[in-house]
């Protein structure tokens, strides 16, 4: 076997150099040419889609500690808000104070008004009371007329009524306010009749 590769070997020397050099070297170009091995063919993988916008994280921030550690001061309307509190609730309270007092007032003013309101209608009671009594004390037939006498010969009632006692020869009764109808002596007679006892009338003489 060794001895056909050096005879093949040893035929391919002597065709060789029969050959020009532009052959030789279109050889040897060829012969490397196919020493070098044709890398695999790739495979077709899945088409790439649309590409998409991935989102970045922002960078994180590194707070910075002060030194040394202090209390947050309070910004200025927070000092007046503070400030401000007080001020308002007291005035609150003294508005509730305030209220409290015209609520006083306004108990009081109406407990007033409630009495005069009783006494108003007392009052106009009792008027209407003494109006009855006066009506019926001056009307005709009331039951509270009154007779008196305007002198010794005319006797009148509260009703305006009038009676000349002088004319029926009498005179009038102080007591009842009415002329004597009858007489037991001569006094009960107007002036110019006398009494007659039996008959106990008054007479002309």
């Amino acid at each position: 076997m060794r001895t056909l590769l050096q005879l093949f070997t040893g035929a391919l020397l002597v065709s060789l150099m029969f050959l020009s050099r532009p052959a030789v070297a279109q050889i040897l170009s060829d012969t490397r040419a196919a020493q070098v091995v044709a890398p695999p063919a790739k495979e077709p993988g899945p088409q790439p889609g649309p590409r998409q916008l991935q989102q970045v994280a922002p960078p994180t921030q590194i707070d910075k500690k002060p030194s040394t550690p202090s209390a947050a001061t309070p910004s200025s309307p927070q000092l007046k808000a503070k400030s401000t509190i007080p001020s308002l609730e007291q005035e609150n309270k003294n508005l509730k104070d305030r209220i409290a007092q015209q609520d006083l007032v306004i108990l009081n003013l109406t407990g007033r008004l409630d009495q005069s309101e009783k006494a108003s209608a007392l009052a106009a009671a009792r008027a209407k009371q003494l109006g009855d009594q006066i009506d019926a004390m001056t009307k005709r037939g009331g039951s509270l007329v009154r007779a008196f006498c305007e002198n010794e010969s005319v006797s009148r009632n509260t009703a305006g009524a009038v009676n000349n006692c002088a004319s029926l020869g009498y005179v009038c009764e102080q007591v009842s306010g009415v002329c004597y109808s009858r007489c037991s002596k001569t006094d009960q007679c107007a002036r110019g009749w006398v009494c007659d006892p039996p008959a106990a009338t008054c007479i002309r003489p």
